[in-house]
């Protein structure tokens, strides 16, 4: 059975383990990944506390992306309409369909 987090435009989630902390999801319609480097993280100024360390840029205009597990890879999605992930995958890069799958991490 797959698994998801589903991100919105604005939506990030942090991830620590006690030594270093990041956050994921959706910031400017883009895919990121964030870094704290300094003590003050993410009170801080970017590229003086925290670092963009990966951004993807929405292919659509909603900004909404899901990341998780599916089919035994690690993936990232991005919805296309207002259907989201209750509608159908693009299976053409996005040109019809409500969701298209963007990055499979095998």
């Amino acid at each position: 059975m797959a698994q998801y987090q589903i991100f919105t435009d604005g939506q990030l989630i942090e991830y620590t383990d006690g030594v270093a902390i990041y956050r994921n999801g959706s910031l400017n319609k883009s895919f990121v990944l964030l870094k704290a480097i300094t003590t003050l993280g993410f009170d801080g100024i970017e590229d003086t506390d925290w670092i963009t360390l990966y951004a993807l840029s929405a292919i659509g205009t909603l900004g909404v992306f899901r990341n998780g597990v599916r089919g035994g890879d690690f993936v990232l999605d991005e919805a296309m309409t207002a259907l989201a992930f209750d509608g159908v995958e693009s299976l053409d890069e996005g040109l019809t369909g409500d969701w298209i799958e963007i990055y499979i991490f095998e």
